[in-house]
């Protein structure tokens, strides 16, 4: 940087300025303090590969975290094309938030829900990393499709503060944003549920078990490292994530407790603790990369509570809401068959990409097909090929990719599993079953 030595009082004051800009826009610092290059909302490289959104910070600095942001959307493992026009085999972007409206309109957007897994896949219909064509980019459509989530006012969770309070669908996910990179270590990720609350009742004081992670995709980098600067709150629990979470969970497909009809006060709280109490088990609290606590004193806060939470007040939705109180349906009922097998072979052909050998155990069985899923103990594959049948009623060749749970090796994939497929009337089901 050049010297400012020999510069008048004008060109040092546009320095400053200059400089004040940046630190505003730059949206992050590095350990030293210096600016991180980028804007907030720049796409940027992750190191060891994939992607993330720069949001600001100052690299953990801070003395105090705060929680600037609250806000709801749906949870989405988000899919681009192949070259070759078909949907990618692996997902771009795994457990990202996208606003509730962004459906499947025939040009930009797909979205599906898997009827086995109950999970949501929005697919981009463009290719990652290919030119504008004119009608947008991957990059262009998944910038829209996470802009304006609907924010959740900061309220205490008091009957007697001025409403209404926000509304959030039953089984939305919770994004919390704060000013700092956060501690998102491996053991800070297993302790997060502890770490940041949910609440439920009239008042709000029942314990609400959800799905707490950090937001991979948002934050900024220390030390050559990715951080979080985000915290999402999955309120519904699908069996597979039940599987694949470090600490078992109940499955609830429904998300929060209902409302009461006509209520506009808080029936559901969030709570941060900001100071340990050992006599109530709160050992540990949320904190930034360097190691500095939430501060209470800034917006709602629990003066009473003896860990002095921060608290964020808002009412779940109701039958007398839209949609019922539920995010949008995107689809239909369906009754879901359930075969049991055997894999016998596996063969990783790709990252994340497996070539099986299946054998069904009884006479209830369903040539797979794409779509169907493939349950293997905490993996759970998707079909993308049902490969070819053979003279003793197995299947070779079955092509699959892998969505939940990391294989470190063929023999992870062999032994006892189940065939998952939505009921078809077309396809003849053996008696006995």
């Amino acid at each position: 940087m050049p010297s400012n030595r020999g510069m008048g009082t004008g060109e040092r004051l546009f320095l400053l300025v200059l400089c004040a800009a940046l630190v505003a826009c730059g949206g992050g610092a590095s350990s030293s303090g210096a600016v991180q290059p980028g804007v907030p909302g720049t796409l940027l490289e992750k190191p060891g590969g994939g992607s993330f959104f720069l949001d600001e910070h100052r690299a953990g600095t801070r003395s105090r975290l705060q929680l600037v942001e609250m806000t709801w959307g749906r949870l989405v493992d988000v899919y681009g094309l192949a070259p070759d026009g078909r949907v990618a085999a692996q997902p771009a972007y795994r457990d990202l938030v996208v606003r509730e409206n962004i459906l499947t309109d025939g040009q930009r957007y797909r979205v599906e829900i898997n009827p086995a897994t109950l999970g949501t896949s929005l697919v981009i219909e463009r290719v990652p990393g290919a030119p504008d064509d004119g009608s947008g980019t991957f990059d262009d459509l998944l910038r829209d499709a996470i802009a304006d989530l609907p924010p959740i006012v900061a309220k205490d969770d008091e009957s007697i503060t001025p409403g209404p309070y926000s509304l959030v669908p039953r089984n939305a996910t919770l994004q919390l944003r704060f000013d700092d990179l956060l501690d998102d270590s491996p053991e800070a990720a297993l302790d997060l549920d502890q770490l940041v609350r949910v609440v439920t009742g009239q008042p709000p004081d029942t314990p609400f078990e959800a799905r707490v992670l950090f937001d991979p995709y948002h934050g900024g980098l220390r030390d050559g490292r990715f951080h979080s600067t985000r915290v999402l709150v999955d309120l519904t629990i699908t069996g597979t994530e039940s599987n694949q979470a470090p600490r078992p969970l109940d499955v609830n497909v429904l998300g929060l407790p209902a409302s009461l009809p006509g209520q506009t006060g808080a029936n559901v709280a969030l709570r941060i603790p900001t100071r340990t109490e050992e006599a109530i088990g709160q050992f540990e609290l949320l904190r930034s990369a360097s190691g500095a606590p939430v501060e209470p004193g800034r917006g709602p806060f629990d003066p009473d509570s003896v860990t002095l939470d921060v608290v964020r007040g808002f009412r779940s939705g109701n039958e007398e809401d839209l949609n019922g109180g539920t995010l949008l349906d995107l689809a239909s009922p369906e009754i879901v068959g359930n075969w049991r097998l055997d894999v016998t072979a596996a063969r990783e052909t790709a990252p994340s990409a497996w070539e099986l050998e299946l054998a069904f155990a009884t006479t209830c069985r369903a040539p797979p097909a794409e779509g169907d899923v493939l349950q293997v103990g905490r993996f759970v594959l998707v079909v993308a090929d049902g490969g070819r049948a053979q003279a003793d009623g197995s299947y070779s060749s079955v092509t699959a990719r892998l969505v939940a749970g990391e294989a470190s090796s063929d023999a992870d994939l062999l032994g006892v599993g189940f065939l998952q497929r939505p009921f078809e009337p077309r396809l003849p089901i053996p008696g006995a079953c």
